[in-house]
């Protein structure tokens, strides 16, 4: 029987900014009013598990009129997420880091961007796995980039990214037109098509 289990992106480092996520957690924890300014920015869309923390603790207390306190912070992330001396330091270095808040809107979009591609690759990478192992039916496999649409809708995605959603249908399509190949040869034919695919996704997160 042939090993269908040879799809793999684990070679892919997903795409993040360290110097705009933390850029925009500066500026925020230096000048409170930022945060209105970057009011699209949610959660979820930071890459680094401190800095999702971070966030949610400056959003816990905006939502509750508390005065957003780089202090009130660093209590709120003790002992879970930071010991107190290093959060404390590592809260100080980024609010002295910041290089300006004129650009936080900027720094915001960097964030959400990057986090736009990365749940797009792991949506394309879950599709072509589902594919190649016949873990859903060819209805299911269509119907997955629509309901995924729906969700990035929200995020207002660059028309040039559609085309990973393409890409992710067309995975089905190159299955279905060589399943009778397959039944004879294995899973080789449709080999090609998911390396073109893999080669695309590699360029989009790191273009020469």
């Amino acid at each position: 029987m042939a090993d269908n289990n040879f799809f793999t992106l684990n070679d892919i480092n997903m795409p993040y900014s360290m110097d705009a996520e933390q850029a925009v957690l500066g500026c925020i924890l230096s000048y409170p009013e930022c945060l209105d300014r970057v009011s699209f920015l949610e959660t979820k869309h930071f890459f680094i598990p401190q800095h999702k923390d971070i966030y949610s603790a400056i959003m816990t207390l905006s939502s509750s009129g508390t005065n957003i306190d780089p202090l009130v912070v660093l209590d709120m992330l003790v002992p879970d997420t930071f010991d107190k001396d290093q959060g404390r330091q590592y809260l100080l270095n980024m609010a002295q880091s910041v290089p300006s808040t004129a650009n936080v809107e900027l720094y915001a979009k960097i964030v959400r961007e990057n986090y736009v591609i990365r749940s797009l690759i792991t949506i394309s990478s879950d599709i072509i796995e589902d594919a190649v192992n016949k873990k859903s039916t060819a209805g299911e496999l269509i119907e997955r980039p629509k309901e995924s649409s729906t969700i990035f809708h929200r995020e207002e995605i660059p028309m040039k990214y559609q085309s990973l959603m393409i890409l992710s249908r067309a995975v089905f399509l190159i299955h279905s037109r060589n399943s009778a190949a397959t039944k004879k040869t294995g899973i080789k034919d449709i080999l090609p098509g998911l390396r073109n695919l893999i080669t695309f996704l590699r360029v989009l997160i790191n273009p020469i």
